[in-house]
């Protein structure tokens, strides 16, 4: 069984605050893009429009 590491930064910019937001995921995994589309979807989840 080999895991792959798996880094993720989510950089964003908050224009109401004035400031960047930052997520960092890191994920140790045997299947690496599975695991980068499940990230990146909470991220879409996260993120408001305003």
């Amino acid at each position: 069984m080999t895991l792959f590491p798996l880094s993720v930064m989510i950089s964003t910019r908050d224009s109401v605050e004035g400031r960047d937001v930052q997520h960092q995921y890191i994920v140790r995994t045997r299947h690496p893009r599975w695991e980068l589309v499940r990230i990146l979807v909470r991220a879409l989840f996260e993120i408001k429009f305003r």
